[in-house]
């Protein structure tokens, strides 16, 4: 199938929300991680082929404390998820992961600009 079956959002900006969309693969999802109240226009046509929208943004305002305190103290160890990459990179290494299958090289790209 052309594009993905599931797609995350992490940013919530109109322009990420539609490049999504772009991406997603018939009777995809698309989950909203950035659940914010910025209004994004959609264009309704994008959703056709059974795709779908959610979020996922379960947390209350003290979370963020709680997660980063686990975080310092070593209840978590996440540095291992993270693969820094410079910015000039980014179109070799997501070539690099579309190409790799269900093997991905990566869990988490952070880039660096």
């Amino acid at each position: 199938p052309q594009g993905y079956g599931g797609v995350f959002d992490t940013v919530g900006g109109e322009e990420s929300f539609r490049l999504g969309l772009d991406v997603l693969a018939k009777a995809g999802t698309l989950v909203n991680v950035a659940v914010h109240d910025q209004a994004v226009l959609v264009d309704l046509m994008k959703l056709g082929g059974e795709r779908s929208i959610t979020t996922s943004c379960n947390f209350l305002p003290g979370d963020y404390k709680q997660a980063l305190s686990w975080l310092e103290a070593g209840h978590f160890r996440v540095r291992s998820w993270l693969t820094e990459i410079a910015l000039a990179d980014v179109p070799r290494r997501f070539a690099e992961l579309e190409s790799a299958g269900g093997d991905r090289p990566a869990f988490k790209l952070v880039i660096k600009f």
